[in-house]
């Protein structure tokens, strides 16, 4: 089945899934996976900081050269996702970049982040505010994880806000399934893709009549909600990516952002 096809009727049915959408995103680097609640720290990291117009840059011995070349592409691709997505920072995004995967793993960032109940779920008040990016032997892949998770950053501040107020405030308003966010880093990260046209392929094989229970979304919402976005993209124009997280934005509902589009 043409994978346009298949993700049409997947958006047409979108609003009936939203509820079941709220498994775990995927990420694409795994040294970023907490494996409790504090990580062992094997060395000291000595931060100093590097700034640019846009991104506070930290780094520590050893790490100057290559963070200067993650702050310079990370400016760049700033202004193609701010273009895409509608929405600039108002402030500046801190990136942490680790000389190596290793170094990554041994962040506490995140893990401590305070959790207020809201609706009978669980929800982090300290929203992702931060980058944290180790280079790991494939520039490619480095890109396009940096390019990721500036996404998230700007996505999450757009839909939540920057401060703990309104973070709170926005949660109890708004609750996004983990394909909105993650599938859309994704899409403006890389586009389309080999691993997301083979997912969906794979997907329409298994399920050739559109179950409604949505397991392919349940086995990975990043790469099934960058096939909406990417379908979005291909059959409405880029412009009506802004206008659905915008709207989503402002009547803090998914299913009206995407009637309204």
């Amino acid at each position: 089945m043409n994978i346009l096809l298949y993700t049409k009727r997947t958006l047409g049915v979108l609003a009936l899934l939203c509820p079941l959408l709220d498994a775990p995103a995927a990420r694409a680097q795994t040294a970023q996976e907490p494996f409790g609640r504090v990580r062992i720290q094997y060395k000291e990291f000595r931060w100093q900081q590097l700034s640019t117009q846009n991104f506070n840059v930290m780094y520590y011995d050893g790490g100057q050269a290559s963070a200067r070349r993650a702050a310079e592409y990370a400016e760049k691709e700033l202004q193609r996702i701010t273009a895409l997505i509608g929405y600039y920072p108002y402030s500046k995004t801190t990136m942490l970049f680790y000389n190596s995967v290793g170094d990554l793993r041994q962040s506490n960032v995140g893990l401590t982040a305070t959790q207020q109940q809201i609706n009978g779920g669980e929800t982090p008040l300290a929203r992702m505010s931060k980058v944290q990016i180790a280079f790991a032997g494939q520039e490619t892949e480095f890109k396009r994880e940096l390019s990721t998770q500036i996404t998230e950053v700007l996505l999450n501040d757009m839909m939540y806000g920057g401060s703990l107020k309104e973070v709170l405030q926005s949660s109890y308003l708004l609750q996004l399934p983990n394909w909105f966010i993650a599938g859309a880093s994704a899409y403006a990260a890389e586009g389309w893709s080999v691993d997301m046209d083979g997912f969906m392929r794979d997907m329409s094989k298994q399920h050739p009549t559109g179950n409604r229970t949505a397991p392919y979304f349940l086995r990975s919402s990043t790469l099934a909600g960058q096939s909406i976005w990417n379908y979005v993209a291909e059959r409405y124009g880029y412009t009506t990516i802004q206008n659905i997280l915008n709207l989503t934005r402002i009547t803090r509902d998914v299913e009206v952002g995407i009637a309204l589009r």
